[in-house]
């Protein structure tokens, strides 16, 4: 794991369920994820899912763009 990342999982778990809590710099950390929680200052200034986050137009779309720009 890269260095300031942390990966922590709470153990609320049933038959066919798992609930992990993940803190992540990286944008492909939470690719997966159901739900995203964008945090600023400790405030969470945005909430959804990845793909809802991705196709707007707060931070984390910018963060994603601009990863996807330093690809090319």
């Amino acid at each position: 794991m890269a260095r300031g990342e942390t990966l922590v999982i709470t153990g609320a778990t049933s038959a066919d369920q798992t609930t992990a809590l993940i803190i992540a710099q990286r944008l492909s950390a939470v690719a997966i994820a159901d739900r995203v929680l964008v945090l600023r200052a400790g405030l969470v200034i945005e909430d959804g899912s990845p793909a809802e986050l991705m196709g707007g137009t707060g931070e984390h779309a910018e963060l994603h763009a601009r990863w996807a720009a330093s690809l090319a």
